[in-house]
């Protein structure tokens, strides 16, 4: 019993590590870059990168026949799916924004609080 709890929390990794990253506020700075323009070139980056992303697909056959008649690992292998084309679509974009010159640097001043009710 205690193996299937483990393997469920693994699988639960993937998404508690995208969580944990979209945390930490991030933007691309360039010097000289105008805000309109870092916008600009984000978004064509980020546009090109989920192309690019969703047409090289490490799963090109879809799913088994397995997955099809069993439908919680159609929706584990979906998922995963869905997250590995989420995180080659950042990847992507990095690279694109690296290549015209941006770094990708925290923000500061941005103050985080949790309040409770």
């Amino acid at each position: 019993m205690w193996l299937h709890a483990m393997i469920r929390s693994i699988r639960l990794l993937p998404a508690a590590l995208v969580a944990l990253a979209a945390c930490t506020p991030m933007h691309y700075e360039r010097p000289g870059a105008a805000p309109g323009q870092i916008a600009l070139d984000e978004r064509q980056c980020s546009d090109l990168a989920a192309r690019q992303a969703f047409l090289y697909s490490p799963y090109p056959f879809g799913p088994s026949s397995y997955m099809m008649r069993n439908p919680s690992a159609y929706l584990a292998w979906r998922n995963q799916v869905e997250l590995d084309e989420l995180q080659a679509g950042r990847d992507l974009t990095d690279f694109c924004m690296r290549a015209r010159g941006y770094q990708l640097v925290p923000d500061t001043g941005t103050t985080i609080t949790w309040t409770t009710p």
